[in-house]
């Protein structure tokens, strides 16, 4: 199976906390009302990415783990035929 590793920019959380603190402060402009749901329907949609990121983080530190286990060692390979053979699938 072929993973590819995405590069998570530190600055992109930074984005988003930014986004969203314009966002909360635009809260208190009149001139927000008019653009309230485009807004928020961005606002929705930054949260997603960022929560979709997360979990791919943290399916790419296990790949690593995981692959450090069935890859470097011979007794796991021996012990885990099956196993090894679905991960390097």
């Amino acid at each position: 199976m072929l993973m590819v590793y995405l590069p998570f920019p530190s600055n992109m959380k930074r984005m988003h906390f930014l986004v969203h603190r314009y966002l909360n402060n635009a809260v208190c402009l009149s001139i927000f009302q008019q653009f309230e749901e485009d807004a928020l329907s961005w606002e929705d949609k930054l949260n997603r990415i960022n929560a979709l990121f997360d979990v791919w983080i943290d399916v790419q530190r296990r790949w690593v783990y995981l692959e450090g286990i069935f890859t470097g060692s011979a007794d796991i390979q021996h012990l885990l035929p099956v196993e090894t053979q679905r991960f390097q699938g």
